[in-house]
């Protein structure tokens, strides 16, 4: 049986690990502040893929030097900034802040998403030194990004993620939205109004950096419909017409931006509680549940979801304990928010007459469970039906 994980060792190996990393990306000399010397450090191969990513003309033919000189005048500029700038994630992006606002900001360890976009190109360089991990942003950034604070490019900046912000929140909590619906989604949130053709520029220079949504006709959608060619975000359409969309007050909606995040409900909770009476590793509970969160927004069926818990070694002593797990798994169901009802539970829409919820399987699924009086039983226990749970039917 495996032994639950100590969170403040677990901490301490990935602060470990994490620091062995950010050494091994660093130069490992004394610091310098000049954009040419930190370039310069680099090999020509890395610089002509830093020219190609900037677009230098002729890149692949400069020598070492011009090539610098080339990238220097191109991203020194603030027009040539921004679009460097604008590719920063939120947490990278704050993170250049800090380390613009600092001759050398020193860390002891730093999560490598936070500064391997801006390092690779060229934005900030790390280096080790003395025992210390510092980074550097050069002197001619600093000036260039100064320019732009002047002229408002922070407040620009913020909005434009803001409206990436959003588009995740959207994806992820609806699936699919059309460009019209989320311009007005946003509009009802933010003070500062935008309109569809400026959430398309500012969305589709992100849709390549693998943030998790694309663009299917008139709709923003969550990239996984890629896989079968959008034919699924027609399929969702269909399923949802008629549907009312959910709109949570902003402080609920945009924690969705977090792909990560689901609404822990009670009827989760009391999932979570139950399976921690079968499942020793409350890690393990926790995996378990996410998987079974993703299964409800899959529309799995019961016996799918019996076998997710057979996977995971869940073991029930009679059917009355097989029971009262179904009922835990079609009561959390019905209250998971689901992009076929735009956002909504299935007992928020059954409330409203619009949708059904799931029933408890009742007979249909005690038959389904039953496979055969000579075949293992459905509760997991490695014994034939006739020896377990069938004796009490």
């Amino acid at each position: 049986m495996n032994e639950p994980i100590d969170h403040e060792k677990l901490k301490r190996l990935i602060s470990d690990i994490t620091r062995r990393h950010n050494i091994k990306s660093a130069v490992h000399q004394a610091p310098t502040h000049s954009l040419s010397d930190i370039l310069d450090l680099r090999s020509i191969t890395k610089l002509r893929q830093l020219g190609r990513a900037l677009q230098v003309k002729y890149y692949g033919k400069l020598a070492k030097p011009e090539l610098i000189s080339k990238i220097v005048d191109l991203i020194s500029q603030p027009d040539g900034l921004i679009p460097l700038l604008n590719n920063l994630d939120k947490p990278a992006w704050q993170f250049f802040q800090t380390a613009a606002a600092e001759n050398e900001h020193v860390v002891d360890s730093l999560y490598p998403e936070l500064y391997l976009m801006a390092q690779l190109t060229g934005l900030m360089q790390s280096f080790y030194h003395n025992g210390n991990i510092i980074f550097i942003v050069p002197d001619e950034i600093k000036k260039s990004f100064d320019a732009l604070k002047a002229v408002g490019y922070i407040e620009e900046k913020d909005f434009r993620d803001d409206v990436v912000d959003m588009a995740i929140a959207a994806v992820n909590l609806y699936g699919v939205i059309s460009q019209e619906d989320f311009v007005s989604l946003f509009n009802s949130y933010h003070e500062r109004q935008t309109d569809e053709d400026e959430v398309f520029s500012i969305l589709i220079s992100q849709v390549y950096a693998q943030i998790g949504f694309s663009f299917w006709d008139d709709y923003i959608v969550d990239d996984s419909f890629e896989e079968d060619d959008f034919k699924g975000v027609r399929h969702l359409l269909r399923d949802r017409r008629g549907k009312p969309r959910y709109n949570p007050p902003f402080d609920e909606f945009i924690k969705y931006a977090d792909w990560n995040y689901f609404e822990d409900t009670p009827q989760l909770e009391a999932l979570r509680l139950a399976l921690g009476k079968h499942i020793a590793n409350p890690d393990e509970v926790l995996d378990l549940v996410e998987e079974l969160y993703d299964a409800f927004r899959a529309e799995w069926g019961m016996q799918e979801y019996m076998d997710l818990l057979s996977d995971h070694g869940v073991v029930f002593d009679d059917m009355n304990q097989v029971k009262a797990m179904l009922q835990l798994l079609v009561d959390a169901k019905n209250n998971t928010r689901l992009w076929q009802n735009h956002g909504h539970t299935p007992r928020e829409l059954a409330s409203r007459g619009r949708s059904k919820i799931i029933p408890f399987p009742g007979t249909q699924q005690q038959q389904a469970v039953k496979v055969g009086r000579n075949e293992l039983c459905p509760c997991g226990s490695g014994k034939k039906y006739k020896n377990c749970c069938g004796k009490t039917t």
